[in-house]
């Protein structure tokens, strides 16, 4: 990591956010065990000896409010940043992020990048969104391919939220909570990880692989790996990422909680370079691999709605068919669509209003026609293209 890693922060700010019961969480993790102290005022802690045998102590006040906590806190950071032989920012950055993962994408460019298209934004962090979800899927089911059922895979992406952006070119963070350990265990190797740490494994595992076949020339590494890593789903999002980057290079790094302990294959993976021009026919040829045969990738469509059918019996109330007619023409001429409750009801408002929406689905060929199964991600676009033209020669 250079000056500019995502590392390299406001040590004042980070330490201001730090409470007793954040440090006491982190340092219990490391070993430090409390020790019986005469004054309920202060918690004393204690965790191996110095050069000269005497033993380390590290003392905080029982509470927040006492006057001198923010600088208790202080001497805890720097003493626990000199005996790991780490920065006192990084020590307060792994104890403000003890409870969460935190995946980290930052996008590169030459020197001349200093603005990144509308486009583009939107397009990377549509990926961090759908590389969260489709991993949690493939946890949940881990086959080579998943079809449109999600399972609970919207649930993990829920709790996710979206960090503070980052110095250094243009970063995106995504954080994962990830429950408290249960309690110390006398094997911490023997560790079972919450789902939500395996969804953030797996997503690095995958990126991990990737680059072993990259640079090895040989997709079967990527393909190979998909019980632990990227399966087709996960090998389409990231393909459709790379067509988006075109020149710009991305940066994968991941964060993690200090609650469980990191996968020795992990260890070492800190942060994962990928060229969009190298990588994209390594996840386009997984995929297809991965896939079965006759299966399209998944596609986020934009498009007028030119038809609504209310719901069919034993369809979900509310609900109902959509025909979208993609944006720019295609091969496929119109989609159907299946909305369900809300997001049949914005259809419709769409419709009404002349607004293109927006939706992501398989290409499936039923008869004559074309239906986008498994949608989701429905949403109204701002505006149609026409509009957008109107309002510009206006």
């Amino acid at each position: 990591m250079n000056a500019s890693s995502p590392d390299a922060g406001d040590n004042s700010r980070a330490l201001d956010s730090i409470g007793i019961e954040d440090v006491t969480a982190f340092i219990r993790r490391r070993g430090w065990k409390r020790i019986d102290y005469p004054s309920a005022d202060l918690l004393v802690f204690q965790n191996g000896s110095d050069d000269n045998g005497a033993p380390i102590k590290l003392v905080l006040p029982s509470s927040n409010r006492y006057v001198d906590a923010r600088r208790r806190i202080r001497t805890a950071v720097n003493l626990l940043a000199a005996i790991g032989n780490d920065s006192p920012d990084t020590v307060a950055r792994d104890i403000l992020t003890r409870g969460k993962d935190v995946f980290r994408q930052r996008l590169m460019g030459d020197a001349n990048l200093v603005s990144l298209p509308l486009t583009l934004a939107a397009d990377a962090l549509s990926a961090m969104r759908d590389l969260i979800f489709q991993a949690a899927r493939a946890q949940e089911r881990p086959l080579p391919f998943l079809d449109a059922r999600n399972g609970n895979a919207k649930e993990y992406v829920n709790i996710c939220r979206f960090g503070h952006t980052f110095p250094g070119s243009f970063g995106l963070a995504v954080e994962m909570p990830i429950p408290p350990n249960p309690g110390a265990r006398l094997f911490p190797e023997e560790e079972a990880p919450p789902f939500e740490r395996c969804i953030m494994q797996r997503l690095m595992r995958g990126l991990k692989s990737t680059a072993d076949a990259v640079r090895e020339g040989d997709v079967t590494i990527l393909t190979k790996a998909y019980h632990d890593g990227f399966n087709a789903n996960l090998c389409e999002v990231m393909a459709r990422l790379m067509l988006a980057l075109s020149n710009v290079e991305v940066e994968f790094s991941m964060r993690w909680s200090p609650e469980y302990q990191v996968p020795k294959d992990l260890a070492d993976a800190r942060s994962i370079l990928v060229n969009p021009e190298r990588f994209h026919p390594f996840f386009e040829s997984a995929a297809k691999s991965l896939r079965p045969a006759g299966v399209l990738p998944e596609e986020q469509v934009r498009g007028a709605v030119i038809a609504l059918r209310a719901p069919d019996a034993g369809q979900a109330p509310g609900g109902g068919d959509v025909t979208l007619r993609p944006a720019g023409g295609d091969q496929r001429t119109n989609y159907h669509v299946i909305l369900t409750g809300t997001d049949y009801r914005a259809a419709c408002d769409a419709h009404r209003d002349g607004i293109d929406i927006v939706v992501t689905g398989r290409p499936e060929r039923v008869g004559r026609n074309w239906r986008l199964a498994g949608a989701r991600d429905f949403r109204a676009a701002s505006a149609s293209p026409k509009q957008l033209e109107g309002d510009a020669k206006d």
